[in-house]
């Protein structure tokens, strides 16, 4: 007996998050280091994301909300939320 030629195929969707970051405005806030975001949720979590595109230019320096997009293909995220700067 031979079982039947069987292929699976799962299909993620694709989702977009938009993060924004606000930087503070006491001294020594802000930083030219590169910032990491880590969204945790049900079935897993995004896996650490460089925040490389912005709003801003200049990213992350005192008193500015900087606008990024983390995509990914996990969906029902809750709002736990791991950033990291690395010097």
């Amino acid at each position: 007996m031979s079982l039947p030629n069987v292929s699976y195929c799962v299909f993620l969707s694709v989702n977009s998050y938009e993060v924004h970051v606000f930087t503070g405005t006491m001294w020594g806030a802000g930083t030219d280091a590169n910032v990491y975001i880590n969204i945790y949720g049900e079935i897993g979590d995004t896996g650490e994301r460089r925040l490389r595109k912005s709003n801003n230019l200049n990213k992350f320096e005192k008193g500015q909300v900087n606008s990024v997009s983390v995509m990914s293909s996990h969906a029902h995220f809750y709002v736990i939320i791991n950033t990291s700067v690395i010097f």
